[in-house]
């Protein structure tokens, strides 16, 4: 094996390496983020981006590994063209959600299809009542979103008095137990829910998430680039390589032949 051959492949190791290392973080990112992307349903679709690509990241890093460390040319070019592929599809779907999903406007949309809250499916529900208690906001973007139906993750503690609003006539099927008192609330009475909002809080969190994935995209893509280009590289050496071992060996078989002697004479 040649000494630029050798150069050239363990770099192409190494960087694959890295690409699948990051495909690896692409999926643990994903599936972290799964129970974390808030109650908007379409708010999973970075998430469900983040896993498929990792995914494929990981198969496509040890299709090159494997054909870097066994130097075959036919395994480095399908990884060629499967790494330009995920390389143009991740450029486009970076874009697009730079332009769009990052946008307040675009979020604010899909919270208000979630409008009344009371109608939401199980699992949203679930989630923003997980919400309101950890952040002491209630709706999102007024306690009247969830209509007559005020969960007691709304409900205010006695020491919060302060930072709440007073819902008078607030009519329920049952008294509903506060959370953060032993006491049951009747059917009319006044009771103190949170002034502030979830939505703005689930903006944040969205943005957050997409601002992360955007990053490691790029780096992603950034890495990418070099590998396919170090991969082409040690593709035309192998073809090189071989080229000149069978003029070699034609060369060889010659001079073999012509050495022998005459046994016509």
């Amino acid at each position: 094996m040649a000494k630029g051959n050798t150069y050239t492949r363990g770099l192409c190791i190494v960087l694959n390496i890295l690409l699948g290392i990051f495909g690896v973080i692409l999926l643990l990112f994903g599936i972290a983020n799964s129970v974390k992307v808030g109650p908007v349903e379409d708010g999973s679709q970075s998430v469900n981006l983040s896993v498929g690509f990792g995914l494929a990241t990981v198969f496509i890093s040890v299709l090159g590994v494997y054909g870097a460390y066994r130097e075959q040319v036919v395994p480095l070019i399908l990884y060629s063209v499967l790494t330009v592929m995920e390389f143009i599809l991740l450029t486009v779907l970076a874009i697009i959600v730079t332009l769009t999903e990052t946008q307040k406007e675009a979020i604010e949309r899909d919270l208000d299809k979630m409008i009344p809250l009371s109608e939401a499916n199980a699992e949203s529900q679930q989630k923003l009542n997980k919400l309101q208690l950890e952040s002491r906001c209630c709706g999102l973007k007024d306690y009247t979103d969830w209509r007559e139906q005020i969960p007691p993750s709304c409900f205010c503690p006695p020491d919060y008095i302060d930072r709440c609003v007073a819902v008078h006539s607030f009519r329920n099927a049952e008294g509903i137990r506060n959370p953060h008192t032993a006491t049951v609330s009747s059917r009319y009475k006044e009771r103190y829910v949170y002034h502030m909002t979830c939505g703005p809080i689930i903006i944040e969190q969205r943005k957050k998430i997409l601002k992360i994935l955007l990053g490691i995209f790029f780096t992603l893509a950034t890495i990418t680039v070099a590998a396919v280009i170090v991969a082409l590289m040690l593709c035309y050496k192998i073809h090189t390589q071989s080229a000149v071992a069978g003029i070699s060996h034609d060369n060889d078989s010659r001079t073999k032949y012509e050495l022998q002697p005459d046994r016509m004479s």
